[in-house]
């Protein structure tokens, strides 16, 4: 979220439901990383190699 006027950040309201964590099908972006759509249809996010292969534990 944004500050208001006296400097507060109200955090955005996020929710969730079951299929926000099922993943449905992902692209190749370039030679960098992949972008997964999800069960809900939401694909927000692209995820670097680099970032997946620290994340498995270096495998």
């Amino acid at each position: 979220g944004e500050p208001d006027v006296m400097g507060s950040v109200v955090p955005p309201v996020v929710s969730y439901a079951e299929g926000s964590f099922g993943l449905a099908s992902w692209q190749v972006v370039g030679g960098y990383g992949i972008q997964p759509t999800w069960s809900d249809g939401h694909s927000s996010g692209i995820y670097s190699y680099a970032l997946l292969r620290r994340l498995a534990g270096g495998i």
